[in-house]
């Protein structure tokens, strides 16, 4: 378990992050739709497996039925590298010395840059709160004595509807800014985690899946557009989006059972969802503060 869980993490990391940094470069007017659509099938491969998996182990056994999934996997991942291609160089003459813009020289340290360390807390404290209705959904069904079949089911949903709110976004990032949209958007996620106060039943249940899926995957998937947003300037664009995952996957790995700490063995659900809420709305916080000093500083290094 534990070669194949550092085995897995470690694969899907050096995959992840040169996929994203490969559609921004290809389409740099379109850079959140394009993110978004890549998100989006993480999320749908979760629900398609999941479904796939509960077929196949009660007719062919667990073991076929992993390697049947994993032959799967390698089939698409072979498909996709050979759809990866290098974008040619830009032809268009650098004008900076011309312009307003700020020059190299002038731009603040990428690492350094107040910001971007900002974004970086923002992500870290809402992927940390996040989490714990994804993952402990099952639970919480089954805690609530809901039909055995629809505790099954109910990952499934939100998976399905975190796949749909990561397509959503993109047109509306590209087109008002990636910044602002995650603000709102991450908003309206952590307005709809209180929304699990209610769903102690089998409809309240459905809602907030639905609900909390798309508002979850809807904010999520802006991520990485805001890292490449709020950065001073082009360069280092994967080394700073990789960088920038660095406390997500920390969060997916200390998320779950913080969560479990939280609600305790009595199942306290209240304050697991007090949890979620108070740090997404923190998070929100802090990416406006984000964007504020950014705005600031860019006026005062391009002026």
């Amino acid at each position: 378990m534990l070669s194949q869980g550092l085995g897995m993490g470690i694969g899907i990391g050096l995959c992840y992050v040169p996929a994203l940094s490969t559609a921004a470069h290809h389409l740099p007017n379109r850079q959140a739709i394009a993110m978004g659509i890549i998100a989006s099938s993480g999320s749908f491969g979760g629900g398609i497996f999941s479904i796939l998996l509960n077929h196949l182990i009660p007719q062919h056994g667990f073991p076929l039925a992993v390697r049947s999934t994993a032959f799967l996997a390698l089939g698409l991942l072979i498909i996709g590298n050979a759809l990866i291609t290098v974008p040619a160089p830009s032809s268009i003459p650098n004008s900076n010395a011309d312009s307003d813009q700020p020059t190299r020289s002038k731009e603040p340290t990428n690492l350094l840059y107040i910001p971007y360390l900002l974004t970086l807390l923002s992500g870290f404290l809402g992927q940390l709160g996040a989490l714990f209705p994804v993952f402990y959904i099952q639970l919480f069904a089954d805690s609530h004595n809901m039909p055995k079949g629809f505790v099954f089911y109910s990952i499934t949903a939100m998976n399905f509807s975190i796949a749909v709110g990561r397509l959503l976004p993109g047109y509306f990032a590209d087109r008002y800014g990636a910044v602002g949209s995650f603000i709102v958007l991450g908003s309206v996620n952590a307005g709809c985690a209180f929304i699990m106060f209610g769903a102690n039943h089998v409809g309240g249940l459905i809602a907030f899946c639905i609900l909390y899926g798309l508002s979850f995957g809807s904010a999520s998937t802006l991520f990485a557009p805001v890292v490449t947003a709020i950065m001073p300037s082009e360069a280092d664009r994967g080394k700073l989006i990789g960088i920038a995952l660095g406390p997500i996957a920390i969060c997916s790995l200390v998320g779950t059972p913080l969560g479990g700490a939280i609600i305790g063995r009595d199942f306290d659900w209240w304050k697991g969802i007090l949890w979620t809420g108070v740090l997404l709305w923190t998070a929100v916080g802090i990416q406006l503060v984000a964007r504020q000093i950014h705005l600031k500083k860019m006026a005062v290094v391009r002026y």
